[in-house]
């Protein structure tokens, strides 16, 4: 009678993991398995608790970056998860050099176009970019030389 009740344990806390699992295949990470009084489930359990625990902390991080950069317009933000290790710590890099990259580019252009303002067309945006982002520097420096060259030949007949 005890192997068959030790049996049926496991199985209800295999079906406790699948449901959790699930969850977390959803997207929903606030499942958590409950101590099971078994030392193996026990253990399997406080390994996905803190794994999801993990998860939530990285999936907050990159939220709040984005909500930072994407819709607060704040330049600099970077993600913070201790004991990030491995393709987390991989990806969270990966969000933080996005980060810092946008960050240059447009400081860069921020010091290029307040110069144009003072009347410094000399300046010229450098911060290596790509694709969109170079067409926008591309466009902010012939601004710029435009703008020095009509001021130059401005001065010159004055």
């Amino acid at each position: 009678m005890a192997l068959l009740t030790e049996a049926l344990t496991e199985t209800e806390f295999i079906e406790r993991m699948y449901l959790v699992i699930q969850a977390l295949r959803q997207g929903d990470l606030s499942p958590r398995i409950r101590p099971w009084g078994d030392p193996l489930c026990d253990r399997v359990g406080q390994a996905m608790n803190e794994t999801l625990a993990h998860l939530s902390g990285v999936i907050a991080e990159v939220n709040r970056v984005q909500n930072e950069v994407g819709h607060m317009g704040q330049l600099g933000p970077q993600t913070h998860v201790p004991n990030a290790d491995g393709e987390w710590k991989v990806m969270l890099g990966q969000v933080n050099r996005l980060a810092a990259n946008l960050t240059n580019q447009i400081r860069n252009f921020d010091q290029v176009l307040r110069a144009v303002e003072r009347g410094e067309g000399g300046q010229r945006a450098t911060v290596p970019c790509h694709g969109e982002i170079r067409q926008l520097r591309d466009t902010i420096n012939r601004l710029a030389a435009k703008l020095n060259e009509s001021g130059a030949g401005a001065t010159a007949t004055a």
